[in-house]
């Protein structure tokens, strides 16, 4: 019989890297003594080396072990598929040696951000790396594509490998082809690889010039990834497969091929394991697509799911009622309202926050009915209650449903005479119907309640004075901000977030010098006194640079341009990173070279430290609308700009100042249409806006001069 001199896998590990070195050291020395046979290709190489790691003899397979390691990343895509070889002594010495690889994953062309991001990638836990490819995907001018084909190709793990090429895919739009540079970055990067990410990617280039043929080929690639999935789920996921279907339904709706088109957004529902998070979103996007018989299986599918979720049933209500089934949409919204039946505060926070996130949606009336089933059915001194009614108080203010106000505020009169909203909202009533005097009255009766110097207390008054800033009234909420002001400790939180609330509230009137003196205010307070929490959220420095900022803008208005750049400046010097500030100093006219080298440096240098601070909180949305207002009123990738302000609404939706961001982007873009679009929509969000309602008709007067351009043009071209 044969004897098979192999050893088990394991004792190939318990060689260890002495072992490999010795090795490294004979096959050089060898190499060195002898002639060898002519050179071959490092393909070839490679594989013949790969293939005596299951050679009958030790020496032979520790040899070629050791060499291989020389390889790094030329040998990485034979050793990843020989991970899989019908021979498992080739496939354990084969993973073992891809384990051994401590990629260097930077070149030294790679600009600095990039090497930042990759410096330690190797040692990174899986959602750490995929932040870094968020990070390297965000970078402006392509700058990240590289070093993002370079993990589509060498990264060890098969699903971060289709991770990194997912976020390509996401640099453009849904069924769009990619541009000529990021074509030929693709091509140069990805050509050789056979890696089945990097397949993906070079199919899609095909859809610039064969779209009929690369989309056969994509719905294969497709079924081969949803077949791996399901086999194999540590080397795919549903996600990276719903957006390889998702990339093929909009190339399918594009082509006009529908039928196929819904035949993939079922296998989306087939996809679907229930979570109530990607349900909804689910839902939403079939919405988008009119997709209502998909819809309506969906329900079906997961109807117990769907039966004790109440926004999921709403969500679906909200599909009913777009498709014209109004009678079918109110029952399934009637069942939603009847989940959680219980008048337990838990159970009552349940059900506002879904008023919350119906609100956000615009399904106002079935909002309201959330938000009146808490306060009907919660004690008045429940803090959830006095929030709820405070929301649709505020609700039916900005809607100005005016007779719907009046018919509550008298039905819940007696319950709620101690709220000051409430009495704030008997004021503006008052004034709504002319009745001045008695409206101020009322106004100065609500600042008496909740007496006192108790944080708790104080916490309501600041509650109460967002609310009437939000309503536009602008006087009783400064009253109820200098309350706070004058009655808390100096330096605590509550007076510092009064403080800053009223300094906007005035910047947002054009007093200026009036916000400035209550920041400089605050920043004495928090440097002499100030409790942590304070100094922590409320730095004096970027307090102070928001000083200089409004001054700024008082003497810009008083038409004193000298010293309007005098404390730009002084912002500057306090706080560099300070934002409007940057924006304001871009554009200030007439200035040298040398100090438009300074900004644009410093702008540069504050939106990479904001992206920085997207990588390390990708779900929070103020980095992203803070780097989308940055970029959008100066300069830089306005691609990226959008995409980020996009994010911002996606994660915060229904925020007015979101939506002003993303019409900033617009306009800086030269889209003007799409700026007037978006600033009407924070126009809508927050009617009582000054900046906003101010900067609509900027957007809009460029807008009609652009229409007046184009229509000259074409009179002449006509004319012609």
């Amino acid at each position: 019989m044969q004897i098979n001199n192999k050893r088990p896998a394991f004792a190939v590990f318990a060689a260890g890297l002495a072992a490999l070195a010795v090795f490294v050291w004979a096959a050089c020395s060898l190499a060195a003594e002898q002639p060898g046979p002519p050179a071959e290709s490092t393909e070839r190489q490679i594989a013949r080396l790969i293939e005596q790691l299951g050679d009958a003899d030790y020496f032979v397979r520790q040899r070629a072990q050791a060499e291989l390691t020389q390889f790094s990343f030329e040998a990485f895509e034979a050793l990843n598929a020989a991970t899989k070889h019908e021979d498992l002594e080739i496939a354990a010495r084969a993973a073992y040696l891809l384990q051994l690889m401590r990629a260097s994953w930077t070149n030294e062309d790679d600009p600095p951000e990039v090497q930042k991001a990759l410096a330690d990638y190797e040692f990174q836990n899986p959602p750490t790396k995929l932040r870094r490819m968020d990070l390297l995907a965000g970078l402006p001018d392509r700058q990240g594509v590289q070093a993002l084909c370079r993990l589509v190709r060498y990264e060890k793990s098969e699903l971060l490998s289709k991770q990194a090429a997912v976020r390509l895919l996401d640099l453009k739009p849904p069924g769009e082809p990619p541009e000529a540079e990021l074509a030929g970055l693709l091509r140069q990067n990805l050509a050789a690889s056979s890696r089945t990410a990097a397949q993906w990617l070079l199919a899609w280039l095909q859809f610039a010039d064969a779209s009929e043929t690369a989309i056969d080929q994509w719905d294969r690639l497709v079924e081969a990834e949803h077949a791996l999935w399901r086999q194999s789920p540590g080397e795919s996921d549903a996600a990276v497969v719903a957006r390889l279907i998702r990339f093929q339904i909009e190339w399918l709706k594009r082509l006009e091929q529908r039928d196929r088109a819904m035949a993939a957004m079922r296998r989306l529902v087939d996809l679907e394991q229930g979570n109530p998070t990607t349900l909804a979103e689910l839902l939403d996007w079939l919405t988008e697509q009119q997709a209502w018989d998909v819809i309506d299986e969906l329900a079906g599918r997961f109807a117990p799911q769907m039966a004790g979720n109440p926004m999921l049933l709403y969500i679906v209500a909200q599909a009913q009622a777009r498709q014209g089934d109004r009678q079918r949409a109110e029952a399934t919204a009637e069942r939603a309202l009847k989940l959680n039946p219980s008048e337990e505060p838990r159970q009552l926070l349940k059900h506002f926050a879904v008023a919350e996130a119906l609100r956000v949606r615009e399904l106002y009336d079935w909002s309201r009915r959330e938000f009146r089933h808490v306060i009907d059915n919660g004690p008045t001194d429940e803090p959830v209650v006095a929030e709820a009614l405070t929301d649709l108080l505020d609700l039916l203010v900005l809607r100005s449903e005016w007779d719907a106000l009046e018919k509550l505020t008298a039905q819940l009169a007696d319950r709620f005479a101690d709220h000051a909203v409430f009495r704030y909202t008997r004021a503006q009533l008052q004034q709504h119907q002319g009745n001045q005097a008695q409206a101020e009255e009322t106004a100065q009766a609500a600042l008496k309640l909740d007496p006192g110097e108790n944080v708790q207390l104080l916490t309501r008054h600041y509650g109460t004075a967002r609310s009437l800033r939000n309503r536009g009234l602008v006087d009783w909420a400064r009253r109820e901000y200098q309350h706070i002001i004058d009655t808390g400790t100096p330096g605590s939180l509550v007076v510092a977030y009064a403080a800053v609330g009223l300094s906007e509230l005035f910047h947002d009137q054009q007093q200026d010098l009036e916000a400035a003196t209550v920041l400089e205010g605050l920043a004495a307070a928090i440097q002499q006194q100030g409790d942590p929490s304070a100094r922590s959220q409320f730095k004096p420095a970027e307090t102070l640079a928001r000083m200089n900022y409004f001054l700024a803008c008082h003497w810009k208005q008083q038409g004193d341009l000298a010293k309007h750049r005098e404390y730009l400046d002084k912002a500057l010097d306090v706080d560099p990173n300070e934002i409007d500030t940057l924006i304001a100093c871009y554009r200030l006219p007439d200035q040298t070279d040398a100090y438009r080298q300074k900004i644009r440096r410093l702008i540069r240098r504050s939106a990479e430290q904001i992206r920085q601070e997207i990588a390390v909180t990708p779900d929070s949305s103020t980095p992203y609308n803070q780097f989308a207002w940055l970029v959008g009123n100066t300069e830089g990738d306005f691609q990226e700009a959008l995409r980020f302000s996009k994010k911002s609404i996606e994660i915060s939706p229904g925020y007015g100042g979101y939506y002003d961001t993303l019409a900033h982007v617009y306009f800086g873009a030269g889209d003007y249409e799409n700026a007037v679009k978006s600033q009407t929509k924070a126009v809508e969000l927050e009617p009582h806006s000054g900046l906003i309602a101010r900067q609509l008709e900027v957007f809009r007067r460029k807008w009609d001069a652009e229409k007046d351009k184009r229509a000259e043009k074409d009179k002449r071209k006509d004319a012609l």
